[in-house]
């Protein structure tokens, strides 16, 4: 399977979910069914990855570790499963790039006139990198906003306005607001991205502080390639193949479970 080791441990259906151009979206054999972890595992994935993270921090954390596992030695354990890889050497480098996170704001047709962003999100989501919302200007003093992604929101909020703009609107919950042109009818989306709160040092500290004992049972049990991942994880000195061992041992369960 052409990116086995990154589609396991994304482990979502493989049926398009998202645009092509998401932010590090990578190759996902149409196929593909996701597989229902056992508690052991899933917990383990939760670690990794957060209790309900959106495409994006799963994109984000996968990035970051499909980097570190090729790095290392660790990269025959990847290849060994299926040499085609589509995502190495990178190339895309969106994941990267400062234009990739912040506000941006876009007209739904047929609008012409502009949303203005205003202030700076202190909000931060251990689990979701991308929120969005449609903006509606319903009549000559309500607005409404309606969260599209990233969480629940659907509210009317009072404007007036003064000198060809609307007064400051602030986005509940999103420490973020908007002034607009008038014209009743007029939509805009307003997407925030922001990058991760942990960094890869913080997982794992949070694999060493919550990875249960049953659960490294299940990751270990098996002979090789799990003594491998297993002397490593208690290798305190390589911490970088620590993680790595991780990612591959739950790689290789959930493929027994595939």
């Amino acid at each position: 399977m052409i990116n086995e080791v990154r589609t396991l441990l994304l482990n979502i259906d493989g049926t398009p979910a998202v645009p092509a151009d998401y932010p590090g979206e990578e190759f996902v054999p149409a196929d593909f069914l996701a597989i229902v972890l056992p508690q052991t595992l899933l917990h383990v994935q939760q670690l990794l990855f957060g209790h309900a993270p959106d495409r994006l921090m799963l994109n984000y954390r996968l990035r970051q570790y499909m980097t570190s596992i090729h790095a290392s030695r660790l990269e025959p354990f990847v290849t060994d499963l299926d040499p085609r890889i589509t995502y190495w050497p990178l190339r895309d480098t969106t994941l990267y790039s400062p234009a990739t996170f912040g506000v941006t704001v876009a007209k739904v047709a047929p609008t012409t006139a502009d949303l203005f962003p205003q202030g700076v999100s202190t909000g931060v989501s251990f689990d979701k990198l991308l929120r969005e919302w449609l903006i509606t200007v319903v009549n000559a003093t309500d607005v409404r906003i309606q969260q599209t992604q990233g969480g629940f929101l659907d509210v009317i909020l009072g404007y007036v306005i003064s000198g060809g703009l609307s007064n400051v609107i602030t986005i509940p919950g999103a420490n973020l607001g908007f002034v607009f042109q008038p014209g009743i009818g007029n939509q805009w989306t307003y997407r925030y991205i922001t990058r991760p709160v942990f960094t890869l040092v913080d997982i794992l500290q949070q694999l060493d502080q919550g990875l249960s004992d049953a659960s490294m049972t299940v990751l270990f049990s098996g002979g090789e390639p799990y003594t491998t991942f297993r002397n490593l994880w208690f290798d305190r000195e390589e911490l970088p193949l620590r993680l790595n061992a991780i990612l591959l041992a739950l790689t290789y369960k959930t493929r027994e479970l595939r």
